[in-house]
């Protein structure tokens, strides 16, 4: 191997794999469960969230088992409607 050659391939693998790491962090925010949401500063605010989105999952959950004990269609509505 000449010196051009190890010169040049030496930070090559971490030159890529610093490329992947930023790229991926930076597609994050684009995910359709970030887009157009604050994110968490804290611990608490998360398990804040969560609180609060599962007591509207319990509620959509009631609401869901007392239409379907009086015989009515239902339209199930995905999760991730209620954590907006």
């Amino acid at each position: 191997m000449n010196f051009l050659q190890a010169i040049l391939w030496e930070p090559l693998p971490s030159f890529v794999f610093g490329l992947f790491a930023m790229s991926s962090g930076l597609l994050y925010v684009f995910l359709p469960e970030t887009l157009g949401q604050t994110l968490s500063d804290t611990i608490e605010e998360t398990e804040q969230k969560e609180r609060i989105a599962n007591k509207k999952l319990r509620w959509l959950n009631l609401v869901h088992s007392l239409l379907t004990v009086c015989r009515f269609d239902v339209a199930v509505v995905p999760v991730s409607n209620l954590r907006k």
